[in-house]
């Protein structure tokens, strides 16, 4: 007897829901219902992606605002079948025939006004469905997206990247700073730099600059965010956040705006070759290895521990793999991410980590999970070669 569309995974995995006739049991094929929820899945997230491309969520509130409120120049029919389907997945209410409202979970993380707001960081995610959409390409051809590699920002608009990279972060970044021991400073300051101040490109951080506390270098820090954490931590920490020159103008805006532009200065750098300073208490690399082959992962722990004063330390911040490759499943995703955004990337596991740190001649004092932000810390030292 030929099985029902229902037995088709031989009695595995189907479970029972109501709804059929009469409020009945009927069978659900769970492991179906896996394939198919997988297969549509980019129909959710561009429904997401593109209300949030379109500035829907910045213009829609609690009160119902009619459509041509929100249309924002959209085609009418377009923008309807865009909210009805918004409102299935619970990004926007429907009030009444043509008006729509927000969500709380809209006006929380998707209003670009809520301090809460992630809607740079969701825009980053769908700049990056295009080089995604490319992954069959990818896969006959990796050198066919170099050009996307070549952005620094994998092919999403730098600001919005930077802004991102830091609403993602910023709300697991105390954590992760509880995880970071730093050698104490020579001397503990509230106000180290006395104001903010830009260096030369490849200029790197000194010491010197600061005057007394601590000192770290946040390598590819972006808009500064784990920097911002390390200070509110430490009163006497002072960071100097290297990245590419263009990127340093929003790492001061940031940095006012958490108000603390007196003690996270910033300099231009290529952290592929340049020097990131001397004489510092730390050096920060906190999501940026991914981005690179293990050559070059090498070269900027070496120049990491360059830069360090006798009893400094290295930090080395991200996510990493499970030994088999094959877990956590956001890693393992993460990885595709990392080879197809950035060319050379690729996901580590811990123990590969471990073996890039000992290549340049640094002892790992602690491996530390952080589970707020499903990442680890791993804390160096320079080598004792006695």
């Amino acid at each position: 007897m030929r099985p029902r569309h229902g037995d088709q995974t031989g009695g595995r995995g189907r479970g029972r829901a109501g709804g059929g006739p009469g409020g009945g049991q009927v069978n659900v094929d769970i492991a179906f219902s896996r394939v198919t929820q997988l297969a549509i899945g980019y129909w959710q997230a561009k429904v997401l992606f593109t209300l949030n491309a379109a500035g829907v969520f910045a213009r829609l509130g609690e009160e119902p605002r009619p459509l041509a409120e929100v249309s924002g120049g959209t085609d009418p029919e377009a923008l309807t079948a865009l909210l009805d389907a918004g409102v299935a997945l619970g990004l926007v209410t429907r009030a009444a025939p043509g008006a729509y409202t927000s969500t709380e979970l809209t006006r929380r993380f998707l209003d670009p006004a809520s301090p809460e707001s992630l809607a740079d960081w969701v825009g980053t995610m769908g700049a990056w469905c295009r080089p995604w959409g490319r992954l069959d390409e990818w896969l006959r051809d990796p050198g066919l997206l170099d050009d996307v590699a070549a952005t620094g920002a994998g092919g999403a608009d730098e600001r919005g990247f930077v802004l991102g990279m830091h609403q993602y972060a910023a709300r697991t970044a105390d954590a992760v700073a509880s995880a970071i021991d730093l050698p104490g400073g020579r001397a503990q300051i509230a106000d180290a730099t006395g104001g903010t101040r830009t260096t030369d490109a490849g200029g790197g951080a000194s010491a010197a600059d600061a005057g007394g506390g601590t000192r770290i270098a946040d390598v590819g820090g972006g808009a500064g965010t784990y920097s911002f954490a390390l200070c509110r931590r430490d009163p006497g920490l002072t960071s100097v956040v290297l990245d590419r020159p263009s990127v340093l103008p929003i790492t001061l805006e940031c940095a006012a705006g958490a108000g603390l532009d007196a003690r996270v200065a910033v300099a231009g750098c290529d952290y592929r070759t340049d020097s990131f300073g001397s004489g510092l208490d730390a050096v920060l690399l906190s999501n940026v290895l991914h981005q690179e082959a293990p050559d070059t992962v090498v070269s900027m722990l070496e120049r990491g521990r360059a830069a360090l004063r006798p009893g400094g330390r290295v930090i080395v911040h991200g996510h990493f793999l499970e030994e088999s490759r094959t877990a956590p499943m956001f890693s393992t995703l993460h990885n595709i991410s990392a080879m197809l955004l950035w060319g050379a990337g690729r996901g580590y596991t811990v123990e590969e980590m471990l073996a890039l740190i000992d290549r340049a001649r640094l002892d790992v004092e602690r491996v530390t999970p952080v589970p707020e932000s499903r990442t680890t810390v791993i804390v160096c030292r320079e080598r004792d070669v006695r």
